[in-house]
């Protein structure tokens, strides 16, 4: 009986490892048949498929600084216009699509001020080469005009194109408290 009882804990242990090894990297099938893992091509995704050499990947955050200026005459009656400059300061040169998200914050915390910015206009794919900056225009709305409740801010929270990491950047001014009143605006990056 005891020799039973071995095989079957043998058994099991081998019963119960034997799904978890299609949760490892690599060994598919030929692990689970319990012969050695064959030296197969890990399978590819369209996500984690190499790039292709040609095209430089995306920018990620810390491939990048952002600065801002006010934007002469970028205004509009009761708005004022500032620009994000974002610089590719990688040694690689990388790709940005579509818009900054942008939001007024205050506070250590860096706790957000209203809503964050509509997006407004066409974003196109651009290139920055190591060195290179683009650009996105910002429309800023003046709170008295937008009748809203005026909060000091800090600056601007910033996470770049598909990214998860923001960018803050000083520029202490006023800005509407209330989601839904003097919402401003973001323009998509462009060169």
């Amino acid at each position: 009986m005891r020799t039973l009882r071995v095989r079957v804990a043998v058994v099991s242990a081998v019963a119960l490892a034997l799904p978890l090894s299609g949760c490892g990297a690599g060994g598919g099938e030929a692990a689970a048949a319990g012969s050695e893992p064959a030296a197969a091509a890990p399978e590819v995704s369209a996500a984690t498929a190499a790039p292709n050499p040609s095209e430089p990947g995306r920018c990620h955050t810390p491939d990048l600084t952002v600065t801002i200026n006010e934007t002469p005459g970028g205004g509009a009656a009761g708005h004022h216009g500032e620009t994000l400059t974002f610089t590719n300061v990688s040694a690689q040169a990388c790709t940005l699509e579509g818009y900054p998200g942008v939001s007024f914050v205050t506070g250590d915390e860096g706790d957000q001020v209203g809503a964050e910015f509509a997006r407004e206009g066409d974003p196109k794919k651009i290139t920055l080469k190591p060195g290179d900056s683009a650009r996105s225009d910002l429309l800023l709305p003046d709170p008295g005009a937008a009748k809203c409740k005026a909060t000091e801010t800090r600056g601007f929270r910033i996470y770049p194109p598909d990214e998860t990491a923001a960018i803050f950047v000083s520029s202490p001014q006023q800005a509407c408290a209330e989601k839904d009143k003097g919402v401003a605006k973001v323009h998509p990056l462009a060169t």
